[in-house]
């Protein structure tokens, strides 16, 4: 004997009217929207109405911001420099006209006209003049002879040619004097002074040596200038012109 509703006995015909769906027809009934049940698709333009996922405007003209007008562009970083610049050389030119006009106005006010000069009368004496600048001090009791000593060489280059002259200094004042090559000039025949010590250092002489003589003392050397040439005086001067410089004729 079989059961009608056990799935080992016979089953009955389908029914469209149960919840299972009929063949050839979606599970679970129709789909939303389908044509063929009587409602039209979601978003079919037959229907008046967009697809799904169009856009409900229409697009912008060419050439138009999406979203507003592009912002506007501040000055450069060279306009900004050249106008701070600018800015500032007015300043300055204003504050030196003010500066200059109230100097005018408080320097001009306060300027009284030039008294006369006072005339000495005709009793009067007229003051005497300033007294000279003060002159080197004359040196006492110093000597020095200058003896002429013909030419000589040079000790690296052989065909250099020097003049030379022996000077001797005597000190026979109460102070010392200082000696040095570079304090002697020599003048020539033609009236011109020279000193060639640095030009000289290679001379085939005995160089006078630079040093102190002290009162009583005595120093003797050679000293010479380029070329062959007449010397007809001698002069010892010092370092900053504080005495007479002591002065010699050639013999």
């Amino acid at each position: 004997m079989s059961h009608p509703h056990h799935q080992s006995g016979p089953q009955q015909p389908h029914d469209p009217r149960d919840h299972g769906s009929a063949p050839g027809e979606p599970r679970f009934g129709a789909r939303y929207g389908d044509a063929h049940h009587g409602g039209p698709r979601y978003g079919d333009p037959r229907q008046g109405a967009p697809y799904y996922g169009e856009p409900g405007y229409a697009p912008p003209p060419p050439g138009d911001p999406l979203y507003g007008p592009p912002p506007r562009q501040g000055m450069s970083t060279g306009g900004k420099v050249a106008l701070a610049i600018g800015g500032s050389a007015g300043l300055i030119v204003i504050v030196v006209l003010v500066i200059a006009i109230a100097a005018n106005l408080f320097y001009g006010g306060s300027v009284s006209p030039e008294a006369p000069v006072a005339q000495p009368s005709a009793g009067e004496e007229a003051p005497a003049a300033s007294a000279p600048a003060e002159e080197p001090a004359a040196v006492q009791g110093v000597t020095m002879t200058a003896t002429d000593a013909g030419t000589t060489g040079d000790a690296l280059d052989g065909s250099a040619v020097y003049t030379v002259v022996d000077v001797e200094i005597v000190n026979d004042s109460s102070e010392s004097i200082e000696v040095n090559p570079i304090y002697f000039t020599m003048t020539l025949s033609d009236g011109s002074a020279v000193n060639d010590w640095a030009d000289t250092l290679f001379a085939d002489i005995e160089p006078i040596t630079a040093g102190s003589i002290a009162p009583g003392g005595s120093t003797s050397g050679q000293i010479a200038v380029v070329g062959e040439v007449e010397i007809v005086q001698v002069e010892l001067g010092d370092l900053i012109g504080e005495r007479e410089p002591i002065v010699a004729d050639v013999r």
